[in-house]
């Protein structure tokens, strides 16, 4: 009887070994899945911002481009950068007739590019 009682307790004790390590197996599935859900929401949370910051990054590039004439035209009375043959010249179109003026002749304008802003005064 001693031996069979033995042998049960052997494999009690096994099974409750047998328990206990699959309850950390499942503890460390379950943190594990957390980790992933977590690190998912960061990955979406992250392309959010990053499409925000793309469209901005986009609308910097396109405000800093040359823009070929056969494209689009700047608006009328609005100081531009125009290549005139190669040359760089500050141009406008008049709002009456949209024709170019600058302050030397100009040839043949390709490409143009909005003015960049002027730098901020400091204020003392």
């Amino acid at each position: 009887m001693s031996d069979e009682l033995d042998l049960m307790r052997r494999i009690l004790h096994d099974a409750r070994i047998e328990l206990l390590c699959k309850g950390l197996r499942d503890t460390r599935i379950d943190v594990k899945a957390a980790e992933i859900e977590r690190l998912k929401q960061a990955l979406h949370d992250a392309r959010i911002e990053n499409s925000g910051q793309a469209a901005e990054l986009e609308r910097l590039n396109e405000a800093k481009r040359w823009i070929p004439i056969a494209e689009r035209s700047p608006e009328l009375g609005v100081d531009v950068m125009v290549i005139d043959r190669g040359e760089l010249k500050i141009a406008w179109r008049h709002i009456k007739d949209g024709e170019w003026s600058s302050f030397s002749a100009l040839n043949k304008i390709s490409h143009w590019m909005p003015l960049p802003q002027p730098p901020k005064e400091e204020q003392s």
